[in-house]
């Protein structure tokens, strides 16, 4: 378990190793048991600071030194990717999307008909193209 608590000033994000082993088979009622097991606590610190001055600093700090950001367009292009088939699995009752990720291309594809769906700007222009 994960608690992460936005106003804590120190050691904002605690990780608990609890979890729970079901009970093996038996015959005996009283033998049907869960085991619970509550292990050691962990505290993650993060650096101080507000966050979206610190994403702000680096990109900034990238651009002067030609240095290339922690999240940069390939990044931005498979969160939209998982976004979208997010958006497909909600639209298709829940059912399971396929993401296949190639640099310059993000792919989602329903296990349906693997027809792939482009995602981003490439897929609008070659979309747009094929109207044409």
């Amino acid at each position: 378990m994960v608690i992460y608590d936005d106003v804590a000033e120190k050691d904002p994000i605690k990780v608990y190793e609890k979890h729970i082993e079901p009970p093996k088979e038996t015959e005996e009622f009283a033998a049907w048991k869960f085991a619970y097991h509550y292990g050691p606590e962990r505290s993650l610190s993060i650096p101080a600071g507000e966050p979206l001055q610190i994403e702000v600093s680096h990109f900034i700090e990238c651009i002067e030194n030609g240095l290339k950001p922690h999240t940069d367009g390939e990044n931005g292009r498979i969160v939209v990717a998982i976004l979208h088939a997010a958006q497909l699995s909600l639209q298709n009752g829940g059912r399971a999307q396929f993401i296949d990720y190639e640099p310059q291309r993000a792919v989602v594809y329903t296990p349906k008909n693997y027809n792939p769906l482009g995602v981003g700007a490439l897929a609008r222009r070659a979309a747009l193209m094929q109207r044409a």
